[in-house]
């Protein structure tokens, strides 16, 4: 929405944590996948293994952001750099080994996906 309205978008410290970016569609349909499978319990960790930085993540978007746009945005600016906060944990990964035995684990294109989702806030 930031890129939209010709805001930056701030970006925690450097912007080099490292998140696991996870489709929501994507997540969903895992969890559907798993609810309906034989798995009666037990704990499953679901995602990607999809380590991006912020900082790469937001240069993607803008990026794609700016081919759907072609110009129509003139904002220098981007993004911008803002205090990090204390005690910011710098990556979350997940083990996937259990999930991924499984057969049910959903992953579909990344960067369909972030196109996909650059459009839908289009719309908003």
């Amino acid at each position: 929405m930031k890129l939209r309205h010709n805001q930056s978008i701030p970006i925690y410290g450097k912007g080099k944590n490292k998140r696991e970016w996870f489709f929501v569609e994507d997540c969903a349909r895992t969890i559907y996948n798993v609810l309906n499978s034989k798995i009666k319990h037990g704990t499953y960790n679901i995602g990607t293994n999809n380590l991006l930085s912020n900082l790469n993540l937001i240069k993607y978007l803008i990026k794609e952001f700016k081919k759907l746009h072609q110009g129509k945005n003139n904002k220098s600016k981007f993004y911008k750099f803002v205090k990090d906060r204390p005690g910011h944990d710098f990556m979350y990964k997940l083990n996937l080994s259990k999930i991924k035995k499984t057969g049910l684990l959903f992953n579909s294109n990344f960067n369909h996906n972030i196109i996909k989702t650059i459009k839908y806030y289009q719309k908003k």
